[in-house]
């Protein structure tokens, strides 16, 4: 019924983790079509701010389901995920450094957004890099 390293634990883990994420992705979605519908209709303030900052709301539901999530793993999944942050900013600033270089050269000036972007790309590689490690490993046995 479970296959290797999965137990009823972990499966029940797993399940918690993806309704958690779920949940705060729906809020994300829910309040970024609030925020859309009314913020240009407010005037400047802290109210405009506040709606604008609706979906937020989501992010943090997200950002404690990924802290729960790697508090619950084992001390050996933590270390792997840890190795993965920390290439994964490594990768980033190295990207975000080198563009801005660029920018000066007369490149087109990005937003924010695109170091979120270049994070979620470089956390994607890592993980990629670390399974196919994880693959060459197991063939070796």
């Amino acid at each position: 019924m479970f296959s290797g390293w999965e137990t009823p634990t972990t499966r029940r883990n797993g399940l918690r983790y993806f309704a958690e994420v779920a949940f705060g992705v729906l809020l994300c979605f829910v309040f970024s079509r609030i925020a859309k519908a009314y913020v240009a209709a407010l005037p400047d303030g802290l109210t405009r701010d506040a709606v604008a900052l609706l979906p937020m709301i989501g992010v943090l539901v997200i950002g404690a389901a990924i802290l729960r999530a790697i508090r619950r793993t084992d001390e050996y999944g933590q270390r792997k995920l840890l190795a993965n942050l920390a290439a994964t900013g490594g990768l980033t600033m190295v990207w975000s450094i080198g563009y801005a270089m660029l920018e000066h050269a007369g490149w087109p000036r990005l937003s924010m957004s695109s170091v979120w972007v270049a994070a979620s790309i470089a956390w994607l590689l890592c993980s990629v890099v670390e399974v196919l490690q994880n693959l060459a490993a197991a063939r070796r046995r």
